[in-house]
């Protein structure tokens, strides 16, 4: 009898190598946080939508993801034309100051209504977000700010 030898294609080795891979990724837990990441990438193009609602459903399920949508922060900075916009305001607030602080600190340069709802952001993480204290002195300077940075100063104080 002859013994046969069976080789593999290109196609079955990288096959077997996804595979592979992707046992790696879900038994390390990994397979989650990429399916994950992939999402919030998604909810950052639907931010951008014309359509409300998609919008509106893009900010609630980022709330629900916290810190996990740190991604999606500078996207949700640029939603605060409308400082009114509770859901924009609530799904910061979810990620966190952690993720959040440093760009809606920078966000109070930029004038305008978004500076304006960066300020009740960081305000509403009260005293976690001591470190915007310099730039909230700076933002007070402006008759536009004034209101918004003296409360979200006595906020974090």
């Amino acid at each position: 009898m002859i013994a046969s030898f069976s080789v593999m294609t290109r196609f079955e080795s990288r096959l077997l190598g996804a595979v592979f891979l992707a046992g790696i990724l879900v038994t390390s837990g990994r397979w989650p946080n990429a399916a994950r990441d992939v999402r919030v990438q998604q909810l950052i193009v639907d931010l951008k939508s014309s359509a409300g609602d998609v919008r509106v459903d893009a900010y609630r399920e980022l709330r629900g993801l916290g810190p996990a949508a740190r991604a999606a922060v500078p996207a949700l900075i640029e939603q605060l034309e409308d400082p009114w916009n509770t859901d924009v305001i609530n799904a910061l607030l979810a990620i966190g100051p952690g993720s959040a602080l440093e760009p809606l600190t920078q966000a109070l340069d930029t004038k305008g209504s978004a500076a304006r709802g960066a300020a009740m952001v960081i305000a509403a993480f009260g005293p976690a977000a001591r470190s915007a204290r310099p730039a909230l002195l700076k933002a007070r300077e402006d008759p536009e700010l004034r209101s918004f940075a003296v409360s979200a100063l006595r906020e974090i104080d």
